[in-house]
This record gives structure tokens, sequence and C-alpha cells, in this order.
């Protein structure tokens, strides 16, 4: 009984190790302040539209850069992005 246990631990190990070792901990496709990486593919206007081109005006108060979309998280929805700490920054529709 006892050597049938250690096996199925050993086996529940090496599966656990194997997912661990297979998912994603974001290396190579951004860093931790939440900027894209050179593999990401993302390529997301953070410009701050000023003037009447801003449709609207938003403020982040993370140390991350956000992104907006409209309506749902998709590429077509995409509407820019919004740097670390911005203060009134303008997106445009």
């Amino acid at each position: 009984m006892k050597k049938e246990l250690s096996k199925v631990v050993l086996a529940f190990l090496a599966m656990a190790l194997a997912v661990f070792a297979s998912c994603d901990n974001g290396t190579g496709t951004g860093d931790t302040e939440g900027n894209p990486g050179e593999n990401s593919g993302a390529n997301v206007d953070v410009e701050n539209h000023q003037g009447t081109g801003a449709a609207f005006r938003v403020r982040n108060d993370t140390n991350y850069t956000l992104v907006a979309f409209r309506n749902s998280v998709a590429h077509t929805n995409l509407l820019g992005g919004i740097p670390a700490l911005a203060q009134n920054h303008g997106i445009v529709i």
C-alpha cells in the first residue's frame, strides 16, 4: 500500500512540475511595469492626444501602462494605451 501511495505522490509531483514548467511567467512578453516586450506583437498608441482631437481623457494612477478597449477586449476594439501615472491623457476613437 505504501509503495502504491508513494508512486501516486511521485506521479502527482511530476505532473505539477510539468504544469508549472510550461506556464508563461511573462518573460519575453513584457516587463514587470506592464510595458509590452519585443515578442508581444502589441502595437498600442500611447500618444497623449491633446486639444479637440481627443474623444475623452483618462487618468492612470497605477505604475503600469494600461490599454483601453471599446466594449470588449479584442484587437478590433483597441482604443489606445495610457502610460503609467498619466494625468489628463487624451484618447482618440
